[in-house]
């Protein structure tokens, strides 16, 4: 029990113990501090675990997808009826989602939709263009096609500078970007702009991976990947740091750590 020695206070039933406006504002101004050098690192790690469920969810998805297409065009037995020319691949394949998955084409129809593609701590960016809808006519072009969930979606494209280069004995078919925030990553009608893309970035919503006749799905970052490669090249050291400014190789630096994003973006 408290004890009152103020003269002002004979009695503990006539007195109220308080705090003084003086002690409250500055518990509450520590309160605000801690939240300010809190919060964003809170944040920023419910970002990174959501992300990485996300990708880990549309990665897995992706190999019960091609495993079901391989399957209904007979591709082990006869792999000409999958990718006969270049191109093809990519549009037989996302045609097959569309129908057989239920995945949404995002793109505007007939309009060039613009991908805006950026690595952190870099000034570059750079644009996937693509006409839409998805035609037979056009099957070289890249499609933006939107899980049934609206959780992510994949961009689906060709190799033109892959295709040129040997992976031991495999052939690439396609790549295709796995986009782990629809609401970000998205097509748009306007050329590329640097706003856009600084919320488009390699190894935090954008995370690139290759489908091989053999080896099927391929992150880019495999040790499978040749050094000679553009799009697939194996992992290095410094890849996924804000001193490389490289983070296009991510998706196999977060495999290995077991399905979790432990670098800064």
């Amino acid at each position: 029990m408290l004890k009152l020695i103020s003269q002002n206070c004979p009695s503990p039933r006539k007195c109220e113990v308080a705090f003084t406006l003086a002690e409250v504002l500055i518990t509450i101004g520590i309160i605000g501090i801690v939240a300010a050098l809190t919060m964003p690192q809170l944040l920023g790690n419910f970002e990174k675990k959501r992300n990485a469920t996300t990708l880990k969810r549309a990665y897995s998805d992706l190999h019960q997808y091609i495993k079901a297409f391989d399957y209904e065009n007979d591709c082990n037995t006869n792999f000409s009826n999958c990718a006969p020319n270049d191109g093809e691949f990519v549009y037989k394949f996302a045609k097959f989602l569309q129908d057989k998955q239920n995945f949404k084409d995002s793109s505007k129809p007939g309009k060039n939709n613009w991908f805006c593609l950026k690595n952190p701590g870099q000034d570059n960016w750079s644009g996937l263009a693509t006409e839409s809808p998805i035609t037979e006519e056009n099957p070289s072009r890249q499609y933006y096609l939107m899980s049934p969930t609206g959780n992510y979606a994949y961009i689906i494209t060709g190799y033109p500078y892959d295709n040129y280069y040997r992976l031991k004995d495999d052939v690439f078919r396609a790549r295709i970007l796995i986009i782990t925030d629809t609401k970000i990553v998205k097509p748009t009608t306007s050329v590329c702009n640097a706003s856009i893309a600084n919320k488009s970035l390699y190894g935090k919503n954008i995370f690139t991976t290759s489908i091989t006749q053999f080896n099927h799905i391929l992150p880019n970052g495999s040790p499978i990947c040749s050094d000679d490669g553009y799009y697939c090249q194996p992992l290095k050291d410094n890849d996924c740091t804000k001193e490389s400014g490289n983070y296009t190789r991510c998706l196999q630096k977060i495999i290995q750590d077991g399905w979790e994003i432990k670098y800064s973006y």
